[in-house]
């Protein structure tokens, strides 16, 4: 029961979050926007069972990125989390994670994105996604600790569909 709970924060966090970082810019030679999707097979996840799939779309709305992630357990059970931020480092509300209540956003360079997950005012989990020259896969890599207090790392690597 554990694993399973320790699971689904890792697997939420991961759902939403793999490419969160990695938002919209007005710069054309940083191609975020559009669907991406997890490779399992290319991907070191945390602890517990790995996701069937988590696919994650983002769009530029206005002087927003909004990214909306869905994620497909091992058990099937579909989770979904959104939300909406600027590249500007400040904390945005985040809706449907079980871990964070917040996520920063920091553009490191044309091709980098670090980003910050907070509950409670405490960091959770740190990420850094970094595109790839062709835009056509990114690579996160993360670290963190779920709602139950037990560290996590990842690398996830995502393809632009």
């Amino acid at each position: 029961m554990r694993s399973r709970r320790l699971a689904t924060s890792i697997g939420l966090a991961l759902g939403l979050f793999l490419i969160l970082p990695t938002m919209a810019s007005d710069d054309p030679d940083v191609p975020m926007v559009g669907t991406w999707k997890l490779n399992v097979a290319k991907s070191k996840l945390g602890p517990g069972p790995v996701p069937k799939s988590i696919t994650s779309t983002i769009e530029t709305v206005g002087d927003k990125t909004r990214m909306t992630g869905v994620r497909i357990g091992s058990d099937g059970l579909r989770t979904e989390a959104k939300f909406s931020a600027k590249l500007d480092g400040k904390d945005y509300p985040i809706q449907g994670s079980a871990n964070a209540e917040t996520v920063s956003l920091k553009r490191i360079d044309a091709r980098t994105v670090e980003r910050t997950d907070k509950r409670s005012g405490k960091v959770v989990e740190t990420s850094t996604t970094v595109f790839s020259a062709d835009g056509k896969t990114s690579t996160t890599t993360g670290k963190g600790r779920c709602s139950k207090g037990e560290e996590f790392d990842y690398v996830a690597v995502n393809e632009k569909q």
